[in-house]
């Protein structure tokens, strides 16, 4: 019998933000502990808060009762990866979050910030008693603001979103200043081509792209769901997509970025393209679904710390295509999608939304703020005729993909 605990340990100090000031702090310290009980191909599962006893393992064996299938445990692999300093006191976080929103409410009068300012210790281990001693852990700060303009009949009209390693003060007071500034000028649509930018794992404004999920999961593809189906090994895109799991930790600074899934599946690199140069090279997968389709798993088992692992979407992100945003413009004005919501993919691939906030992007940085539009998209065309490439570099603190849509 091989007993495995999965843990997760949450420090976070929260300021919360209202009329533009620190109303409120906030500290987080919760541990959450998940038992798993592995015998003759079962697993039995119990969860607590805080550190597990002698009554949590019971439970858990005692789950066994339920015969929950499940894939062998890892064994006798050790790793521990840890990214990002030390937190700043939360007095130090404090006073420099206020500091900037005094700047904000200095420069920008005419705006009104809320939400939250926050700072986050995450850590993510996986250990038994068979030699496996996982841990990740990852320290970040984030800005996560709603914009309203005096005067708006909105609830909010905008926000200012980043994430770092480090406070970065002046750096979120940069990207306030660009969006805030950019906000205050309605400008027409613009004519033409519609050139949109978007981030390289497809944002917000096409619901991080939920279509992939179903089309590139392997439970569907063994059900003949998928709208990938029987291309495995085929090319679907434009040879310069790259479509890739990436838990490297230095792309995206705002996801659980654990180089290890529920079932301690790691990826060499800590990086799987599941579409290369255009071709469908594998699907998303756990042990279950790799197994009978005869393929590696893609560390594609997630779910609460006190269920049994079971195969989870993946969060996806198109791989630079060599140039900077500036090359792939080539001086255009563009459309910079910020808030869209209400749009629905259909089986087909085809995609619509209404978009609430975009921005009038030239020469490097945001100019003004768009009309409200509608925006469509085909998965086929996205990837295909109508894509750009990806950036090089970030702008907002991002890679950003280019591509062409039908704005009406």
């Amino acid at each position: 019998m091989i007993k495995e605990l999965y843990q997760q340990t949450v420090r976070e100090v929260s300021l919360n933000v209202s009329a533009g000031r620190v109303d409120s702090l906030r500290r987080k310290n919760i541990t959450k502990s998940g038992c798993r009980v592995y015998h003759n191909g079962y697993i039995g599962v119990a969860g607590c808060l805080g550190q597990p006893t002698t009554d949590t393992w019971a439970a858990a064996e005692e789950a066994l009762a339920r015969k929950v299938p499940a894939a062998p445990p890892e064994t006798g692999k050790e790793r521990f990866r840890e990214q990002g300093e030390a937190l700043i006191p939360a007095e130090a976080f404090r006073a420099g979050c206020e500091e900037l929103l005094a700047t904000l409410r200095a420069e920008f009068p005419d705006f009104v910030l809320s939400n939250k300012l926050q700072m986050m210790d995450v850590e993510m281990r996986l250990e038994n008693n068979a030699g496996l001693k996982y841990a990740d852990r990852k320290r970040s700060y984030a800005m996560v603001l709603l914009v309203k303009q005096a005067g708006s009949p909105n609830m909010y009209d905008s926000h200012l979103m980043a994430v770092s390693r480090r406070f970065d003060r002046e750096g979120w007071l940069d990207q306030a200043r660009e969006i805030l500034t950019a906000h205050r000028t309605l400008l027409p649509m613009p004519e033409g081509e519609r050139c949109l930018i978007l981030d390289n794992a497809i944002g917000d404004a096409l619901q991080n792209f939920s279509i992939l999920d179903k089309a590139l999961s392997g439970r569907e593809y063994l059900a003949g769901t998928s709208l990938f189906q029987g291309k495995l090994g085929l090319r679907l895109f434009d040879p310069r997509v790259t479509i890739s799991y990436d838990v490297t930790g230095t792309e995206w600074l705002d996801r659980d970025d654990i180089f290890f899934d529920k079932e301690g599946t790691t990826l060499p690199g800590d990086r799987v393209n599941l579409i290369e140069s255009g071709v469908l090279k594998t699907l998303e997968t756990n042990k279950k679904y790799a197994a009978q389709l005869g393929l590696a798993s893609t560390g594609g088992a997630y779910g609460d710390y006190d269920s049994a692992p079971a195969l989870a979407a993946l969060p996806l992100t198109v791989a630079s295509t060599g140039e900077s945003l500036a090359q792939l413009t080539e001086g255009r004005d563009c459309i910079f999608p910020l808030i869209a919501s209400g749009g629905e993919w259909t089986d087909a691939g085809d995609y619509a939304t209404p978009v609430q906030c975009a921005y009038l992007y030239r020469g490097g940085k945001l100019v003004g703020r768009l009309p409200e539009f509608s925006l469509a998209v085909k998965l086929n065309e996205l990837f295909g005729e109508k894509f750009g490439g990806v950036s090089t570099d970030r702008f907002l603190g991002e890679r950003r993909m280019v591509f062409e849509g039908a704005v009406q």
